[in-house]
């Protein structure tokens, strides 16, 4: 209870330098020079997709940009895909079957594997790496979005190579609502709601729904899609517990690839073998999670999250179905101490999981059972007013119990651990730039 704030962050520090920095299956990157300008974030505004804490963006070793409310009205953008489409730094793929993000470079056939979604910190990003839903989050329902470009396998692990992007949902503190309706060119409408309040001084209720149907520009592409969201908060001073579901529902059409003479002739017309086909996705998530300020300076806080999902599909002439499901369980303990220098902030948490992918497709007929358990630490301590560093590390160990019919038939435990470290200095010349030097590795 005697330690000085600095000496624990040193000893963080030179146990985690120690640690050899060959990691399993990670790649490493280093920013030599990096000078970025804040000058469209407000100086007051704290983000949490770095640091699994609210921080100021000016203390980040990192490249951190924030999408508002604002910047989400005058964008245009009907829904989470277009808004980031527009952002520097992603690339957006969609071919009608779920959008792709890419970030740092990395192609789209690797950008479900290395560029890590989340909702208020949740993970959209499947076992099977397969591509997360964005479809999900309707934009009603955003209040921000925090785009990490960069890894971030210290404070996130698995897939956080590339980047991070963390949509935040709307938290309404006060009782309000809205309704929202459009429509358009080929049978296209929407429709989107939410309302809020206070039922006591402590508690609150959200409650947001959409639904969107089309029958877009391709033959045998109609779409149906539907979310809803609802959430009882209770919060005080020192106390912050809430529960919510989300259900998602997304019925897609899919018109299929057309050679060029196929194009040229009618680019409107479905692929001859893509005739009735489609993907049927239906989500559901349930999320509680709890944060108790034991002092001025500690937190602990919990995440509890289970999410269940099916998808039906007739696809290259065959049905298939895919079931996923996850849960999850994430502690965590927070500190924020003042220094003559400045904060000196500290994150220490677990990460459990296990997930399930069942895959009975044409071509694949598989099982796979995966169990993975995660311990990080991370400080970032000021030297100076203007100069601070941040130290962290991460080791994860993953079972993976397989059954797949081509490859192993007889079913195979995999084993496998790695992990992930980082350091960065950060040095902050002006109210509105700052210079940071950052070398970290990742796995996935």
């Amino acid at each position: 209870m005697g330690t000085k704030p600095t000496t624990l962050a040193l000893l963080i520090s030179a146990t985690l330098c120690a640690t050899s920095l060959n990691a399993v299956a990670a790649p490493t990157s280093t920013i030599l020079a990096s000078a970025t300008s804040t000058a469209d974030v407000a100086m007051d505004e704290t983000i949490v997709v770095i640091g699994r804490n609210h921080t100021n963006p000016l203390n980040i070793a990192a490249n951190v940009n924030v999408i508002d409310a604002a910047d989400i009205e005058m964008s245009g953008a009907t829904n989470l895909t277009d808004l980031l489409r527009g952002q520097s730094g992603i690339q957006v793929s969609d071919n009608n079957s779920g959008a792709v993000f890419s970030m740092r470079g990395f192609s789209s056939s690797q950008a479900v594997n290395n560029t890590l979604i989340l909702v208020d910190g949740r993970r959209l990003n499947n076992i099977d790496i397969s591509a997360p839903s964005v479809e999900s989050i309707p934009l009603n329902l955003i209040e921000r979005v925090e785009i990490l470009s960069g890894s971030a396998g210290v404070l996130y692990g698995d897939q956080a190579v590339g980047g991070v992007i963390n949509v935040i949902t709307k938290a309404p503190t006060e009782t309000s609502g809205g309704l929202q309706v459009g429509g358009g060119s080929f049978d296209t409408y929407e429709v989107k709601g939410d309302v809020s309040g206070a039922i006591t001084d402590t508690w609150r209720y959200f409650l947001a729904g959409s639904y969107n149907q089309g029958d877009n520009y391709r033959d045998n592409n109609d779409n149906e899609t539907g979310s809803i969201l609802g959430r009882i908060q209770y919060q005080t001073d020192v106390e912050d517990f809430y529960v919510e579901v989300n259900h998602f529902d997304n019925d897609r059409q899919a018109p299929g690839a057309l050679s060029l003479t196929q194009y040229e002739q009618n680019p409107r017309q479905v692929a001859s073998f893509s005739e009735g086909e489609y993907s049927h996705e239906i989500t559901t998530a349930l999320r509680s999670g709890y944060q108790y300020q034991l002092t001025d300076v500690w937190a602990l806080a919990a995440d509890l999250t289970y999410s269940d999902s099916a998808t039906s599909s007739f696809l290259f002439g065959s049905a298939g179905h895919i079931d996923r499901e996850l849960l999850s369980f994430s502690p965590k303990a927070t500190a924020n101490y003042q220094l003559a220098n400045g904060t000196l902030t500290m994150v220490a948490g677990i990460d459990v999981s296990r997930g399930e992918a069942d895959f009975d497709t044409l071509y694949i007929q598989r099982n796979n059972q995966q169990t993975m358990q995660s311990a990080y630490v991370q400080a970032s301590v000021p030297l100076t007013s203007t100069l601070s560093y941040v130290v962290g590390g991460r080791y994860s160990e993953v079972t993976d119990d397989l059954t797949d019919q081509l490859l192993y038939a007889q079913g195979i435990e995999l084993d496998n651990d790695a992990h992930a470290l980082e350091l960065g200095l950060n040095y902050r010349p002006s109210a509105e730039h700052r210079l940071y030097v950052r070398a970290n590795d990742n796995f996935r």
